[in-house]
């Protein structure tokens, strides 16, 4: 079993801390809802991860399938 749950808390232990925020925290949240099934919220998450990382984030081979959800739910 999958424990998203426990996923999003170790995210928001992670990013509490005072640093600047480049998109990661988006960036995971959105992994974790997408993969979570949440699509509407994955893309919410995603949007933000995109526009503070200029599109960063979505590149590598880890985040490709990502990337092109995110592509196809801007059309």
């Amino acid at each position: 079993m999958k424990q998203y749950n426990e996923a999003r808390r170790w995210v928001s232990l992670l990013y509490d801390l005072d640093r600047l925020h480049l998109g990661e925290e988006e960036m995971w949240l959105g992994k974790i809802a997408y993969e979570e099934g949440n699509l509407n919220i994955a893309t919410k998450w995603f949007q933000v991860a995109f526009q503070k990382s200029e599109g960063r984030l979505f590149l590598g081979r880890d985040s490709e399938k990502y990337y092109k959800f995110y592509l196809q739910s801007l059309k």
